[in-house]
């Protein structure tokens, strides 16, 4: 079985997937960390390698690769990805909403603590920094529009739309526990 979980940014989908990873005994996979082995690759920060990704498609191809080879020789295994279930549709996708403000308070504690919610230490987030939940709901909202737009005109294809999916969730007032338990009990029932 493979698992991806999608959903906004502050959602919880890479805790969420590492902990579903840990309870089920999958290998995890991040999206977030395969493209940061990217940026290395092009000798590129993850900051400027978003950038020019916006800007040419052969990025996000090289990127939207990696995934699917990933889902056509492995199994068993779960991945936070916001493009899973375009490009591993056979798998079960799950898609993790959550309040804008609850959100920027979770990405805001985690950049300046270094830990998220569920005391996983991040460092994707270590590149960025926000002076306020004001300035960090903003870049929130931008990011994932700029992302959205740039994956209607490549592929059709739009993340936020829940139809897309076989789960979703509303995470705003869930611990990660809750949100783990929720969808292995929503596998279980397959």
């Amino acid at each position: 079985m493979i698992i991806t979980i999608s959903g906004v940014s502050g959602a919880g989908k890479s805790s969420t997937a590492i902990k579903i990873a840990e309870k089920l005994g999958m290998k995890h996979y991040s999206m977030g960390d395969l493209q940061r082995k990217l940026a290395e690759k092009h000798n590129m920060s993850t900051v400027e390698f978003s950038k020019i990704e916006s800007k040419d498609p052969k990025y996000d191809k090289e990127r939207d690769e990696l995934l699917i080879q990933l889902g056509k020789t492995e199994d068993n295994f779960v991945i936070d990805t916001w493009l899973g279930a375009k490009f591993i549709p056979d798998a079960f996708n799950v898609f993790l909403d959550c309040n804008l403000d609850i959100r920027a308070q979770r990405i805001f504690k985690e950049v300046y603590h270094g830990k998220n919610i569920a005391g996983i230490d991040h460092k994707r987030r270590s590149d960025k920094k926000y002076s306020s939940l004001n300035e960090t709901k903003k870049e929130l909202l931008k990011k994932e529009e700029l992302n959205r737009n740039r994956w209607l005109k490549y592929y059709d294809f739009d993340y936020k739309d829940k139809k897309n999916y076989d789960f979703v969730l509303d995470t705003s007032l869930l611990t990660i526990k809750e949100t783990v338990n929720a969808i292995i009990i929503a596998i279980k029932e397959l």
